[in-house]
């Protein structure tokens, strides 16, 4: 009996692991041990021009590649809007502000190796219903950048 509980927990455990882990983000900012997360909004001439960027920091290397998808909150389809890229240190997610209409929610997922890649089950992945009602935004790309930090 002990040794088939044990079995059990330890699938469980596996399952979970994984799976990743999946966390909310809030604001504009989000941070925990590992990586930082910060939002910002570089205007341009008109609607259309106007980008959506998301840098991702990740002083300690602890992931290799990130990716990020736009999802529909209602029927749960989702999208890749940037593709995987290599993630050394620091990333920008940018995307045109117009697509939140199509894909409101974003996810940002992070993917420790390759393997995790290739599988597409990320080890972190952080969601965001909308674009957060705090992103501030920039008519120009240096006020952006002081924003978004290096």
């Amino acid at each position: 009996m002990r040794t088939a509980l044990a079995a059990l927990l330890l699938a469980t455990v596996a399952v979970a692991t994984a799976a990743g882990e999946r966390v909310h983000g809030a604001s504009d900012r989000f941070a925990d041990s590992e990586v930082r997360l910060v939002w910002g909004v570089l205007r341009g001439p008109d609607e259309t021009a106007t980008r959506l960027v998301i840098r991702v920091h990740d002083p300690l290397r602890r992931y290799r590649h990130v990716a990020l998808d736009g999802i529909d909150p209602f029927t749960q389809a989702r999208t890749r809007l940037v593709p995987p890229q290599a993630l050394n240190r620091i990333a920008d997610l940018d995307t045109p502000r117009a697509g939140v209409a199509d894909w409101p929610s974003r996810e940002v997922r992070l993917y420790r190796d390759d393997a995790e890649l290739r599988a597409d089950t990320p080890a972190l992945a952080v969601y965001w219903l909308g674009v957060p009602d705090t992103t501030p935004e920039y008519a120009d790309r240096a006020g952006l950048e002081a924003r978004l930090g290096r």
